[in-house]
């Protein structure tokens, strides 16, 4: 049991929505564009997400508002989602002021990320397997075979979630359903 419980720690940590949105963009930045385009892409996906959510969840956690990286307490969980929907919307707002090109699945995922805050109220639903299963779609239009790998690793994902005690059986299938309904919208 020990084995297994380490085993869904890494798998959990490795695919982290944080980190699988970072494999996804690598992935389709160097797929997609030139390699002066992939990194001013990645440079903004560092500078505007990744670092600010990384920092704001690891000074959280430092301060004692969050009990752990994961962000697991529901109640904790709220201000991530305030937070991380502020960010996508200055993100948004930039980029129409400085004419950038805006990721079309931008808007989606922020319909997503407002419908997961609402649904926190009752029931915290496992971002690990919601994202997952959404950059499954996404790896899925780039390349067909990477998005079939990425669902089954979604199911390992959310099985580890269960596996770690961070969700329940309901909140692991609700984040199933939504990520595949914004898969299907971003499909």
């Amino acid at each position: 049991m020990v084995v297994l419980t380490r085993l869904s720690s890494w798998l959990s940590n490795l695919f982290n929505p944080l980190f699988s949105f970072l494999y996804y963009f690598v992935y389709s930045a160097f797929v997609s564009l030139s390699i002066v385009q992939a990194s001013i892409f990645l440079g903004k996906f560092f500078l505007i997400f990744l670092v600010p959510i990384l920092g704001y969840i690891y000074y959280n956690v430092r301060k004692g508002k969050f009990t752990n990286m994961d962000v697991s307490h529901q109640g904790q969980r709220r201000a991530l989602y305030y937070f991380v929907i502020g960010i996508a919307l200055v993100y948004t707002i930039v980029s129409y002021l400085l004419s950038w090109e805006t990721p079309y699945f931008l808007y989606s995922l922020m319909i997503l990320l407002l419908v997961m805050m609402g649904i926190n109220f009752w029931i915290k639903v496992s971002m690990h397997t919601t994202f997952n299963c959404f950059i499954a779609a996404l790896f899925y239009q780039l390349n067909p075979t990477i998005g079939i790998i990425w669902i089954v690793l979604t199911l390992v994902v959310a099985i580890s979630r269960l596996i770690l005690k961070r969700h329940t059986l309901t909140e692991v299938f609700l984040g199933l359903v939504l990520g595949s309904l914004a898969a299907y919208s971003v499909l």
